[in-house]
């Protein structure tokens, strides 16, 4: 079920800095009424971790103190290095206690990616959130139904082998891959397994299902 996932201090993975004691970790805890304070002319940006993957169709923000943000871009990916394109541009968050909700085209996602680009303040200095306190951010998403998925497998002969995408009904019945030099088939293993190991000689090799 789709619902706001209440983002705090553990979701963050990174970001660009903070100024004195007002950091973003705090301010998304709002641990002693915290706001994110970064007092650096350049782009601000942080990047959260929302520990799975979800299908997210809505964000929303909102700051009210004197360097609001004011020109917001927000990123989803499954990668912190490929983002794509924003799922949203141009955003502002400034002089509001209401939260600033945008609806977006679904997309799927472990991080999002936010990147400030203009403040209220003339250097580009940041304070976002409120004195007193104020939730600054969070997404509205469901876990991602894997459905029909491709993954990458082997194919080829002992001697020479390149990838290749294969799909199976990853929500019913992840499977593995069992070879040699003759021939490939499709096991059942588990519908519990996490992720897939190869294991095997250079003439018979072996796909494992393994719980992470």
């Amino acid at each position: 079920m789709a619902d706001w996932l209440e983002i705090d201090g553990d979701n963050l993975d990174s970001h660009c800095g903070d100024t004195t004691v007002y950091t973003l970790e705090d301010a998304l805890n709002q641990v002693n009424n915290k706001y994110w304070m970064h007092y650096v002319t350049e782009d601000h940006w942080f990047i959260l971790d929302l520990g799975q993957t979800y299908t997210i169709s809505k964000i929303h923000g909102r700051s009210n103190y004197n360097y609001d943000p004011i020109v917001v871009d927000v990123y989803i990916s499954d990668s912190k290095e490929s983002w794509g394109d924003a799922v949203a541009e141009d955003l502002d968050y400034s002089d509001t206690d209401d939260w600033i909700e945008t609806e977006i085209t679904p997309k799927d996602g472990r991080y999002v990616k936010v990147i400030i680009t203009d403040t209220e303040s003339a250097s580009r200095f940041i304070q976002y959130g409120k004195p007193g306190g104020l939730t600054l951010f969070d997404v509205y998403g469901e876990v991602e139904s894997l459905g029909e998925t491709s993954f990458p497998t082997l194919v080829g002969t002992a001697t020479g082998w390149t990838w290749a995408a294969a799909t199976v009904d990853s929500d019913t019945a992840p499977r593995s891959t069992t070879a040699n030099g003759l021939g490939w088939t499709w096991d059942t293993v588990s519908d519990t397994a996490d992720h897939y190991i190869i294991s095997g000689s250079a003439t018979s090799w072996n796909w494992c299902a393994e719980n992470a």
